[in-house]
């Protein structure tokens, strides 16, 4: 799921302005977060290349 739809699904009253800043905010917009949900192996594999993989640490948010 694209962390934009994620973003404005948790503030749809707010003007562009308020979900730029608030995606900026947001914890996903570091680097490693993926990593919190999946293993590196599995993040960088094929299978995750060429398509979705349920993560194997957490679930998605």
């Amino acid at each position: 799921m694209c962390i934009c739809i994620l973003l404005i699904a948790e503030v749809p009253e707010a003007d562009l302005l308020a979900r730029a800043n608030g995606l900026l905010e947001s914890p996903m917009v570091v680097g490693d977060w993926p990593l919190g949900f999946y293993s590196r192996e599995r993040l960088f594999s094929v299978a995750a290349r060429r398509g979705f993989v349920e993560p194997g640490l957490a679930p998605l948010p």
